[in-house]
């Protein structure tokens, strides 16, 4: 009886956690979804996230296209900075499935 019990312990722990997906805790645009109204119709897509890291700071932005996102990650760079050492070729974009 307590192999049973077991059994159906790890089964209903190996179900539950099959569609487990991890993530960054500290990754504010995680499976977020915008929603675009553009052209009359109103459709929810996935947006576009682009990361920099300069000089220590790192910055993030979100847009529907990666330009962008690219746009937005490069003027929080450079309103952030005195002297601006952000460049373009700095930035990481991924887009939210």
């Amino acid at each position: 009886m307590k192999l049973i019990y077991t059994f159906l312990t790890l089964s209903f722990i190996a179900i539950g956690c099959a569609g487990v997906k991890v993530i960054d805790p500290n990754d504010k645009y995680a499976d977020t979804k915008m929603l675009d109204v553009s052209g009359g119709n109103i459709k929810v897509i996935n947006p576009y996230v682009c990361r920099m890291s300069s000089q220590g700071h790192r910055f993030s932005a979100i847009g529907k296209t990666e330009e962008e996102a690219r746009t937005e990650v490069l003027a929080r760079c450079q309103d952030r900075t005195l002297i601006s050492i952000c460049k373009a070729s700095q930035i990481t974009c991924t887009q939210n499935n």
